[in-house]
């Protein structure tokens, strides 16, 4: 993998790079207040994926100083009650070109240079994030990028792994779709890298 140079005695760690490649593809955001351009990471996962959150907490366990905390709210209008779990890193300089490579645009995007930085554990990341398998089809939800940018995660799929994807239109928006064929090859690519708690989205849905 690419390694994203932080110009820091403390860089972060191989693994972390790649789950937080994953995580910034998928519904990880970074963000940065500061003049001196440092970052900090930001994540939260609703309840039912709390094992998913305390798994990513691990990893940057050294650099967080709160542990993960539950926010539980209720909507008046529909009588349901709702819960999510967050935490964020510290905020740290070594993130500052994570923020310049998703953010250049001072939105998040696809960066043109992504491939360089996917391996297998970070497109299972990605996918625990924003994807999910049913019996004839892999999809990942990348309805928040434009049409160019997913062309770029197209390109990457077809010239790094051999597996072919489609946009798949979601009411005004798309999303990658892919065959059962190519869905199970790319299951076989992340599985090891898929903990017990988020086997379920390597796991076929019957719909």
């Amino acid at each position: 993998m690419g390694r994203v140079n932080t110009a820091s005695k403390q860089e972060l760690s191989v693994i972390q790079q790649e789950v937080l490649i994953g995580t910034l593809l998928g519904d990880g955001r970074l963000e940065s207040r500061s003049k001196r351009g440092s970052a900090r990471l930001r994540i939260h996962h609703g309840d039912a994926q709390r094992g998913f959150l305390f798994w990513k907490y691990d990893i940057f366990e050294n650099v967080v100083t709160k542990k993960p905390w539950r926010v539980a709210w209720h909507e008046p209008r529909t009588g349901s009650h709702s819960a999510a779990w967050f935490f964020h890193t510290k905020t740290l300089t070594r993130l500052r070109p994570f923020h310049q490579l998703f953010y250049s645009t001072g939105k998040k995007i696809v960066p043109p240079t992504i491939g360089r930085f996917l391996t297998p554990r970070a497109l299972a990341t990605w996918f625990m994030d924003d994807g999910c398998m049913t019996s004839t089809s892999a999809i990942i939800n990348t309805q928040g990028f434009s049409v160019p940018q997913q062309a770029i995660l197209q390109r990457w799929f077809r010239e790094e792994l051999g597996l072919e994807t489609r946009l798949q239109k979601d009411r005004l928006t798309y999303r990658l779709w892919m065959n059962r064929a190519n869905a199970e090859q790319l299951k076989d690519i992340i599985r090891p890298y898929v903990p017990h708690c988020m086997q379920y989205k390597i796991t076929p849905r019957n719909d």
